[in-house]
């Protein structure tokens, strides 16, 4: 026992070599200004992530608020669940439907819009968790963590107008487009802009 545990120690210390390529930053002259810079934007840099954090919290509330359960929504053959735990849906049309006839699509006459939470089928029996249309589950607003990733998501700008056209679908075109495109701007060309403006200001000074 005292081996194994004498074991662990040995390897815990030989994870601290990975430390050693930081003594190049001595030897090299810019590399030393540009960590230089880095430690002394890390204060404004502070400031710069509040002001974004918030921002991104705001956001995830109000699409919280706005869009929980819309991407649940799909053109179903029948009026009602068939048992409890199905609810067959249109193999023909698979785009996200809007109940209240607001979003951008509308089921087509015989079909019905419907979500499985309405009628307590869950998300696995109704295959969600399969659905790549959604990211399997996670492109959606259902609770706080989610929203933080959906409106990150947005702040990356990777693939995010597929969630903004889903709920563009099921929810509003205008309010949807309009909640998606401001946070671009303001999340994504200004507030991540500025994080590079700090550093670049204080590289400019030393």
């Amino acid at each position: 026992m005292e081996l194994l545990a004498y074991d662990i120690n040995l390897k815990a210390l030989r994870i601290l070599r990975v430390i050693r390529p930081l003594r190049s930053i001595k030897a090299s002259p810019s590399m030393r200004r540009q960590v230089s810079t880095l430690l002394k934007s890390l204060s404004e840099i502070a400031n710069a992530t509040i002001f974004l954090s918030f921002m991104v919290t705001l956001f995830a509330i109000l699409g919280l608020q706005q869009f929980t359960g819309v991407v649940y929504y799909r053109c179903r053959t029948t009026p009602k669940p068939i048992n409890a735990t199905y609810w067959p849906k249109s193999e023909n049309y698979t785009r996200i439907c809007s109940p209240g006839g607001d979003g951008d699509f509308i089921c087509p006459a015989g079909l019905y819009c419907g979500s499985p939470i309405q009628y307590g089928i869950s998300l696995e029996d109704d295959g969600i968790y399969f659905d790549p249309y959604i990211q399997y589950g996670i492109n959606s607003f259902d609770n706080i963590l989610k929203a933080f990733i959906g409106v990150f998501q947005v702040l990356t700008v990777e693939d995010w107008t597929l969630l903004m056209y889903n709920l563009a679908d099921g929810y509003s075109q205008f309010f949807a487009k309009s909640y998606f495109c401001i946070i671009v701007i303001f999340g994504h060309y200004y507030m991540l802009q500025l994080l590079l403006a700090v550093i670049i200001a204080n590289l400019s000074k030393i």
